[in-house]
């Protein structure tokens, strides 16, 4: 489904300090496969996604999503493929709106300029049961801003409404990272379960180790923008977690 070839992606080029992102990256993702990506700083993680979401264009190479090349496509032409998650909870919504509103704005996401969708009655029950799988009560306090929520509500309401309209693509970016180990599981475990109910091709970048192990059908590090190492679903059930720290050693 999704094909990278020859990634390159400098910053400052020519410049001190000239910072290589990544360089001549290969990459296949199949669709409905769900790929954790790890590294240290500066490895390409959050680069690599990027370049997928359209922040930035390569400098070189191209990037496809079935046969059509998207490598210079604007972030808001990608929409209709791709959601982003972000490690920041209060990215990606709208604080002084209610819940109800930013689940609108949601699914409006990718529609026509010319469509509307109304805050209806039936929108109001699909959003409340949507939410309601959460646990959390919120499908009862609709219209609360949702500047008023914690990190980890904020999160997961901003996870349900990434892919409130229809999305091919996920990308998480360390989306945990600045939860509560609690909120964090719950988040994880969300997505986990909306990529297999939803059927969605998936990226996590994390730095939690133990998600490399719990979470994902493919695990690749990436090494000074290159790909170091790339494990298929099985070899990927094998790994343990002293392995996978021995890679940051160099053990």
């Amino acid at each position: 489904m999704i094909r990278l070839e020859h990634i390159s992606k400098t910053f400052h080029p020519g410049e001190a300090p000239e910072i290589k992102a990544l360089d001549d990256l290969n990459l296949n993702i199949a669709a409905g496969e769900y790929l954790v990506v790890v590294g240290a700083n500066g490895s390409g993680k959050s680069t690599l996604l990027n370049l997928l979401a359209g922040t930035y264009p390569p400098d070189r190479g191209e990037l496809y999503i079935g046969t059509e090349a998207i490598g210079h496509k604007a972030e808001h032409e990608r929409s209709r493929y791709m959601a982003r998650l972000f490690q920041n909870p209060l990215t990606g919504t709208a604080p002084e709106l209610s819940i109800l509103e930013n689940f609108r704005l949601a699914a409006l996401r990718t529609s026509s300029k010319k469509l509307r969708i109304g805050i209806d009655a039936q929108f109001r029950q699909s959003v409340a049961s949507s939410i309601a799988r959460l646990g959390m009560g919120l499908e009862n306090k609709l219209a609360q801003p949702m500047g008023q929520l914690s990190g980890g509500q904020r999160q997961a309401l901003t996870l349900l409404m990434s892919v409130q309209a229809d999305c091919q693509l996920l990308l998480m970016d360390e989306p945990t990272s600045a939860l509560d180990p609690r909120n964090a599981e719950l988040v994880m475990e969300l997505a986990d379960t909306l990529i297999r109910e939803k059927a969605l091709t998936a990226i996590l970048v994390t730095h939690r180790l133990k998600d490399c192990v719990q979470y994902g059908s493919r695990l690749i590090l990436l090494q000074e923008g290159r790909i170091a190492k790339d494990l298929s679903a099985a070899e990927k059930q094998q790994v343990t977690l002293p392995e996978i720290y021995n890679w940051f050693s160099g053990a």
